[in-house]
């Protein structure tokens, strides 16, 4: 009864097991050293510490035939019962007891109950739990949430930022921090991307597998739940510092540094913006250039402490970190399409004169290859802000406040030089047409070389991209026993604001003579294919969420309790993005010709182009647009869990779901891509392209320039579990469940926007509906006290209606989203381990435990039928017109080769592994880690048709293929107060590559690219 507890006395509970076995230890005496308190455990292994004053003590366990243990800085709290269980070591068989003193073993109470808490945090969760603590970020070297995730089973990691969890994307996964729903500042994506949240903010990071009612209604795939660091009991400083090296970036370092123009995003398309582009395309830095990177470097800070104030304690814990970056990616790029056959179109029996591509199994159609550098800079601030308090002296009222900053400045630098077309005959290259016509004729033979082998194309572009993240949170608990028996509330209120801002993206296009000069400008042939361009653009979203619950226990029996809770969850979300867009390409662009094209000034690319680009008229501007989003989803749920005995838990439940969204686009006119899917508004014929685009994806007529994209749904989504403990280890849990899945503002909204490293285009599809997914898992688990851990599972997905990615062509080639009318089902296994090798009976083996994970996943979705019919046989329109269907055109046969009518889903690689090696030696207080990651290959573009490229062609699958990355991390401790940190991460520095279907086509990699090895080295301390 802690009533009988003196405020300078506390009590300590637990239980003591073989850290091999898992099994009680009978007869370990404890003792609370520095005192006269101590006791010895039961035949269970349990013991009780009645009455030791309050303090912070070392906490020792001795027994014969075990290796003593020392618990350091364990702190007694006056008033207050503690749990503390503890995993004991055996002595190896030919140790004798007489050497107990040379072979004991220290560990703080902190690693202790961090382990502890873990262990049943999995084990006592309601959902399939997978979980990594502070000290795992450490072990893997990770320096954020994105690099740490994708050491837990069945995850990957997308563009650095984004997990995709058993297959499904982030599209299928709700992030929360401290429990809440955040925005997202990427303008692509609905998730909040991971590298946002720095280790040093981080005391633990879980991942529910299976969904509650409590839970978003989106978290298909999982959720992700990161929790800030803990509050110490007594006044603790943290200090870490380090530095690091990326070796492409020592060796090929590209920097487009230059001052920053800001257009006034109030006031888009006036005369004020159009005078700052003149100005950043006449003046400055235009292209990245070579130089030594900047040494890579990072510190972090954080104060946490517990104070008693009038009988209550307050908790409190700041934290500040920064960060610099300096990365450079090398390799190549070749994009390659499917030319048609020729065929006589004879309806119903046409007459194929000549094979497409797609039949001779090659891609005849090339954009060239090309040499690319990408390089980033990139600091990172961060500050966390928080507190606890008790309203009352029991504790029993808790009230919290968190605030939570990261800004992260990108400098993005990407080049495309050398660009050639190798093994593409003249002929080959004229009949490509547009561009690569003009390119022959007015470069090849002229000034006595040949431009298919000797000049070179160049593609640049030099951005800064801004993104910030801020949230407050106020949280409180009540614990109502003294007013209503079995009842205690929770409720949480959050306001975040996020915004990422691209400023001056400057994309400069020329082609290199073979004697290092450089030639752009428009000819009649080329078109203003070479123009230079830049853009601006700007993403805010401000959220508002509120959740309350109500929970109440209730005893039945006396092995039987009944635990429901009810609760309400709202969320209101809003977006805007604006955008501006300038091509230069009118007034005083240079006009090459065949006496224009060898200057001695053109070797300074900059001059070159601030001189060729002259100043931009108003027919020169891309339109400018400006999109807004909204997004209210209004929850009801209910849950219940049913526990009879310590071996059943019976749980189900359901979530009311209202959810609205909606986005619209406006503009002065027809801005830049319209004619992807849209009408025109000036009141002219409707474009050709959005006609065919549309119907291709069945969306039907073209949309008004006024549609505005609208989902407003109600959902009712249940949630049942079971779960079983035969033995006290061992965990069975089953469990079904119905979730919804939408689409990310970005995906919904009818905007383009370039890619900043792939400088590729995408546009949103206002027409998305949202996927009913359907999931079946199950998992046995073994995880026991000291660590050790086995655990197999599997589930089954089935969703209705995904989402997916194709390319289709508007003003230019654009990735866009649209609703697979099939359904996929998503099914896996996922195996999970880890052993200490004590069981050798062999001291330094014991030092060592090894673990892994593997995941086995499967998914086959239908191709729909229109992209089948566009690359075999053809698409008729709604005119009678046939489009397309020449790639697969045979003239051996006289008929069309079938393609692929099925292929995975977008992300979803078929197997994933993690396998480490782990050393620790507590006495010598070392850890070294050796992890490996690897991942099969993976669909990232399917099959499309793009009806705008000179002759129309084809692209097939692309994958990224297969890859393994092997870190090493080393952690000593030096003394009471320092540590020292090493780490090197990919060090076999293998290529990367991402290729056409293979079995389709015989063709180069699209892409390949080597990210360089990394180098840290760290020392933190602890005061």
């Amino acid at each position: 009864d802690l009533d009988e507890l003196d405020a300078s006395e506390g009590r300590i509970v637990g239980r003591v097991v073989d850290k091999d076995t898992g099994a009680p230890v009978s007869g370990v005496a404890i003792l609370l050293e520095g005192s006269d308190f101590g006791t010895v455990t039961d035949a269970d292994g349990a013991y009780r510490i009645e009455d030791a004053p309050a303090g912070v003590y070392t906490l020792s366990f001795i027994k014969g035939g075990y290796i003593e243990a020392n618990v350091t800085d364990y702190e007694v709290v006056g008033g207050e019962e503690q749990e503390f269980a503890f995993a004991l070591p055996p002595r190896p068989a030919e140790m004798s007891d007489n050497v107990y003193e040379l072979q004991d073993f220290s560990v703080s109470a902190e690693e202790a109950n961090q382990l502890m808490m873990n262990l049943e945090l999995r084990m006592n969760s309601d959902t399939m739990l997978d979980v990594m603590s502070a000290e795992d970020f450490s072990k893997f070297a990770a320096s954020d949430v994105a690099e740490a995730i994708k050491r837990l089973p069945g995850v990957t990691i997308q563009e650095g930022k984004f997990a995709v969890i058993r297959g499904l994307d982030e599209r299928y996964t709700s992030t929360l921090f401290n429990g809440v729903p955040v925005p997202s500042p990427d303008p692509d994506r609905q998730s909040v991307p991971l590298d946002l949240f720095p280790s040093e903010v981080v005391k633990n990071l879980s991942i529910s597998k299976t969904y509650s009612p409590e839970f978003q209604g989106n978290a298909a795939a999982g959720t992700i739940n990161i929790l800030t660091n803990s509050y110490a009991e007594d006044f603790t400083v943290n200090l870490s510092m380090g530095a690091s090296w990326n070796e492409n970036a020592q060796d090929d370092y590209i920097d487009g540094n230059r001052a920053r123009r800001s257009i006034d995003y109030g006031d888009l398309g006036s005369q004020g913006n159009v005078d700052t582009a003149i100005a950043a395309a006449s003046g400055g830095r235009l292209t990245p250039r070579k130089k030594d990177a900047p040494q890579e470097y990072e510190y972090a800070i954080d104060i946490s402490d517990t104070v008693e104030l009038k009988g209550r304690k307050i908790r409190y814990l700041a934290s500040a970190s920064h960060e610099e970056d300096y990365k450079t990616v090398t390799g190549t790029k070749h994009d390659q399409f499917a030319n048609p056959g020729r065929v006589f179109p004879i309806p119903g029996n046409p007459i194929i004169i000549s094979s497409g591509d797609l039949a001779l199994g090659q891609l005849g159609y090339s954009a060239g290859d090309f040499d690319t550098t990408e390089s980033l800079a990139s600091d990172r601030d961060t500050y966390l802000a928080s507190f606890l308090g008790d309203l009352d002296e029991e504790g029993m009222h808790q009230l919290g406040y968190t605030f939570f900053k990261v800004n992260i400045d990108d400098a993005i630098s990407n080049v495309q030089e050398n660009g050639s077309f190798e093994g593409v005959s003249e002929e080959d290259l004229r009949n490509q047409g547009g561009f690569y016509e003009g390119y022959v004729d007015l470069y090849n033979g002229n000034g006595g070389y040949d431009a298919l082998l000797e000049s070179g194309l160049y593609t640049s572009l030099i951005t800064d991209i801004e993104r910030e993240l801020k949230t407050h949170q106020v949280n409180g608990s009540h614990d109502l026993d003294d007013l209503f028996s079995g009842f205690s509330v929770n409720w949480i209120y959050s306001h975040a604001d996020t915004e990422q801002t691209e400023t001056n993206s400057f994309v400069s296009n020329a082609i290199r003579l073979p004697d290092g000069s450089y030639n752009t400008g428009q000819n009649t042939d080329m078109g203003d294919s070479l123009a230079p361009s830049a853009a601006w653009r700007k993403i805010e979203e401000e959220q508002d969420y509120y959740q309350g619950e109500l929970t109440h226990v209730y005893e039945l029996s006396d092995d039987m309790t009944l635990e429901s809770s009810l609760g309400y969850s709202k969320e209101n979300t809003d977006r805007d993005v604006y955008q501006e867009f300038y091509s230069f390409s009118a007034g005083g662009f240079k006009e090459l010709t065949s006496g224009n094209l060898l200057t001695s000034s053109n070797s300074d690319l900059d001059e070159l182009i601030a001189d060729a680009a002259g100043y931009p008229d108003t027919q020169s501007v891309r339109v400018d647009a400006q999109a807004e989003g909204e997004r209210e989803i209004e929850a009801y749920f209910f849950n219940g869990k049913l526990s009879i005995g310590e071996k059943f838990d019976v749980i189900g439940g359901v979530r009311y779901e209202d959810i609205y969204m909606s986005t619209t686009t406006s503009s002065a006119g027809d801005f830049f891509n319209f004619e992807l899917l849209r009408d025109t508004s000036t009141g002219g014929s409707t474009p050709d392209r959005a006609i065919e685009n549309t119907q291709i994806l069945g969306i039907g007529d073209p949309l008004d320039p006024d549609y505005e994209g609208l989902i407003d749904e109600e959902h009712w989504l249940p949630a049942f579990t079971f779960i079983y403990r035969p033995i006290e280890p061992v965990r069975v849990i089953a469990s079904y469940s119905q979730t919804v899945a939408r689409p990310s503002f970005k995906e919904f909204t009818y905007v383009t926007t370039q890619d900043p490293s792939s400088l590729d285009y995408f546009s949103g599809n206002p027409t998305l509906e949202t996927s009913d997914v359907e999931s079946f898992d199950l998992r046995v688990e073994y995880v026991a006290e000291n660590g050790d851990l086995f655990a197999i599972g599997g589930f089954w997905k089935t969703v209705d209606n995904p989402i997916e990615k194709t390319s289709l062509y508007g003003a230019v080639q654009t990735d866009l989203y649209f609703n697979n009318p099939n359904s996929v089902d998503i099914y896996g296994l996922e195996l999970e381990a880890r052993k200490s090798l004590d069981f050798f009976n062999d001291e330094f083996l014991s030092y060592f435990s090894v673990g892994g994970n593997l995941a086995l996943i499967e998914a086959e979705i239908d191709v729909a039928e229109s992209f089948q019919q566009l690359l075999s046989g053809g698409f008729y329109l709604e005119s009678g017109e046939r489009i397309g269907g020449d790639y697969s055109a045979n003239a051996s046969t006289g008929g069309y080769d079938s393609v692929d009518d099925s292929r995975p889903l977008f992300n979803q690689p078929e197997w994933i592994a993690n396998v480490d090696i782990t050393f620790e030696q507590p006495e010598w207080g070392t850890r070294a880690t050796l992890a490996l990651f690897t991942q099969s290959d993976v669909l990232v573009s399917a099959a499309s048709y793009l009806g705008g490229v000179g002759n129309t062609v084809a692209v097939p699958d692309r994958y990224m293929d297969s890859y393994y990355q092997l870190d090493f991390t080393l952690k000593q401790r030096l003394n009471d107060t320092w540590t020292l940190g090493f780490s090197a991460k990919n060090l076999t520095d293998t290529e990367r590559s991402v290729s056409y279907d293979d079995d389709l086509v015989s063709a180069s990699d699209n892409e390949t690219y080597k990210l360089g090895r990394e180098y840290k080295i760290s020392l933190s301390a602890t005061f």
